[in-house]
């Protein structure tokens, strides 16, 4: 027998919600081209609309959706039955191998052509040689997500969230080769290479969640390997499979994979983050596993008095050199940014600098490797160096009271989830834990608790001065010195 909703928890998440959803009203009201909120019927083009009105990057817009989000999801599950539930999450692998199937099919690129009207699933499938009748199955599981749209019987279009798999590359030369999909930078296909990494090497890895848990270091040594390891029974790690030639779409795909973080912890957040101008005109700032040097970029126009080294393996470097000589070269010529190969589990090389960062480095690894970074960077390190991890920070689904709080600041007001909200804001901010959970299958890494944090630092001398959130989210600057 079920039990009845609570009425008073019914009563204060519909207050929560009219709250929050009036608040966002008023916004687009004031805002919107239209004065309203954008339609979720209307895709979103990424060449024509690069100046309408993108509501997501107010920072009162994403307090207000995540309020959204996070008493909705609470609702639905608070009224509906629960079994249905468990079977919603269950079933989410399902899902998953839809959205796979849609985005390596580029369904995305197809369907840009046909507009709102939308393309019969018989001339979809043609233009993608796959079979009719399940490719329409698979694009109804995802209409009734709200990713497409079934505009009548078997016809599908685009709407504001499908949209965003759309690469802009002509489906045409992904037909050709595939790898046109993410070796050639669109400035759009990052969405897609972050989806598909997810739907398809983390989706593979996860089978093997149960027997990771299950198989710990101490009591299986010779058997401990990640899940990605196990799934695609191979001995060598994630970075190294990659590298391999054979594996050349998933590299591309994981590079462009990782812009699209910036999606959410943009690499401009890092340019109110720390004191920049606090360092001496020349000051040296290490970018360690900096990738293609997104953040480096964004910090070096912002700041031009400062040098950046931006370090990671030798491929990643000649792929971002390669990027950097076409787009930015005047940056290279200056001396302002520079690449450099280099093992940071090797003794750092710059020694001395000003700066150390490491943004969204360590969650790749475990924490006996992220001390052994860490010290050697401590090494390296003068009495004035500071060190900035940037990261996630684990928030517990818990009300926890903690002496490390007096660390945290922030540049926004925070909130303090009204009741009946679970603390962490639940679904608003899934996707850190399904990062987590990712790091775990694929490297055997993890996102960490500010506690977990402060732990690695201090066993490796470094003590932490204080820790910046980003605005409405869960991503973080921990700032150290040596000790």
């Amino acid at each position: 027998m079920c039990s009845r909703p609570n009425s008073q928890e019914l009563r204060q998440l519909r207050d929560i919600l009219t709250k929050a959803l009036e608040g966002l009203e008023n916004i687009a009201d004031r805002n919107s081209p239209n004065g309203s909120w954008p339609s979720l019927d209307m895709p979103i083009s990424p060449v024509e609309n690069q100046n309408q009105w993108e509501p997501h990057k107010d920072p009162e817009i994403q307090r207000l959706s995540n309020l959204v989000v996070a008493a909705a999801y609470q609702l639905i599950n608070l009224v509906r039955e629960p079994f249905a539930s468990l079977v919603d999450v269950a079933c989410g692998s399902l899902l998953t191998a839809a959205l796979n199937t849609a985005n390596e099919l580029n369904v995305a690129e197809i369907l840009r052509e046909y507009g709102t009207q939308g393309a019969d699933v018989l001339e979809i499938a043609a233009k993608c040689q796959a079979d009719a009748e399940k490719l329409g199955r698979c694009l109804r599981i995802l209409a009734t997500h709200h990713v497409f749209r079934e505009v009548q019987p078997n016809v599908f279009a685009h709407n504001r969230i499908s949209s965003l798999l759309d690469t802009d590359v002509p489906h045409e030369q992904l037909r050709e080769d595939q790898l046109n999909k993410y070796e050639t930078y669109t400035g759009h296909n990052d969405v897609s290479a972050y989806l598909g990494h997810f739907a398809s090497d983390v989706a593979k890895a996860s089978l093997y969640h149960l027997e990771d848990v299950r198989t710990t270091e101490e009591l299986y040594p010779s058997l401990k390997r990640t899940s990605f390891q196990k799934a695609l029974n191979t001995s060598e790690d994630l970075f190294s499979w990659m590298h391999n030639p054979e594996h050349i779409y998933e590299f591309s795909r994981h590079n462009a994979c990782i812009r699209a973080t910036t999606r959410w912890n943009a690499s401009e957040a890092l340019l109110s983050g720390f004191d920049w101008n606090s360092l001496p005109e020349g000051g040296i700032v290490v970018d360690v596993g900096g990738g293609m040097g997104k953040p480096a970029a964004e910090l070096a126009k912002a700041f031009p008095r400062l040098k950046f080294v931006v370090q990671d393996q030798e491929a990643v470097v000649q792929k971002a050199l390669k990027y950097w000589r076409v787009n930015d070269p005047k940056m290279l010529t200056e001396g302002r940014v520079s690449f450099t190969a280099h093992d940071f589990f090797k003794s750092q090389p710059v020694v001395g600098a000003d700066v150390y960062l490491a943004r969204i480095v360590f969650h790749d690894w475990d924490d006996k490797h992220v001390i052994q970074i860490l010290k050697r960077l401590r090494a390296a390190a003068s009495s004035k160096t500071r060190l900035i991890v940037a990261d996630y920070i684990i928030p517990f689904a818990s009300k926890t009271s903690s002496s490390l709080s007096s660390l945290i600041f922030t540049d926004s007001p925070t909130i303090d989830p009204p009741p009946p909200l679970l603390p962490n804001l639940g679904k608003a901010h899934a996707n850190t834990y399904y990062l987590d959970i990712a790091m775990q299958l694929l490297l055997d890494g993890k996102e960490r608790t500010l506690p977990q944090h402060v732990q690695v630092l201090q066993e490796a001398r470094w003590q932490v001065i204080k820790v910046g959130l980003s605005a409405n989210s869960n991503f973080g600057f921990i700032i150290a010195g040596p000790v």
